[in-house]
């Protein structure tokens, strides 16, 4: 495609690195899996919104994954502890899964953790869990530092530093624009489809 604008890396920094046999295309360990400290720097800034033409709160992420271990971990996040704090990332707490943008939604659940999470919203913000809605917060702020610190995948860019990485199966995921329900339950049917069609198990 020529005329685009590239916000991010071409291509995803491999931190770790991820090897070869990381990444399995087809069949019920399809994904790319973790081990708890290799992660991909996407390149793309907290501030891809407006740097986009975006409203800053116009946004969300989403991850299709398998289950992680309990304990503080990110399928993808940032956070720049300026004034003011700003955080976008999607998390697991213990069993618990967490969208947080300035403020935050809380999804006290799914014990298996798997299938496609995305959070996202304008000013008030919903986490989905495979097309379903799970938690909103009508409330939720979302201020932005002229910040340029990078998504991080698998792990949250603490300030710089990848935080909480995870050893979860991932076999999607995307940051953008936000999504109305609609359009979120078109993306999971279109994403379970393609998982299908590899003979993935997430």
């Amino acid at each position: 495609m020529s005329g685009g604008t590239t916000y991010g890396n071409s291509t995803d920094t491999n931190n770790g690195p991820f090897v070869s046999g990381d990444y399995v295309e087809t069949g019920a360990t399809g994904g790319l899996v973790g081990n708890f400290s290799k992660y991909l720097n996407t390149g793309l800034p907290m501030d891809y919104a407006t740097a986009s033409g975006l409203a800053n709160s116009d946004r969300h992420l989403a991850v299709y994954k398998n289950a992680v271990a309990d304990g503080t971990r990110y399928s993808v996040g940032v956070v720049d502890s300026g004034a003011p704090l700003t955080l976008y990332q999607l998390v697991r707490v213990g069993s618990n899964n967490s969208y947080f943008s300035g403020g935050n939604t809380t999804s006290a659940g799914a014990a298996d953790n798997t299938g496609l999470w995305v959070g996202t919203g304008t000013v008030s913000r919903v986490l989905y869990r495979n097309g379903t809605s799970v938690a909103s917060n009508a409330t939720g702020s979302d201020t932005v530092n002229a910040a340029t610190r990078p998504f991080f995948v698998f792990a949250q860019n603490n300030n710089g530093s990848a935080v909480g990485t995870s050893d979860e199966r991932q076999s999607a995921y995307s940051i953008g624009a936000s999504m109305t329900a609609t359009q979120v339950s078109d993306y999971y049917t279109a994403l379970q489809a393609f998982q299908t069609a590899l003979g993935r198990n997430v």
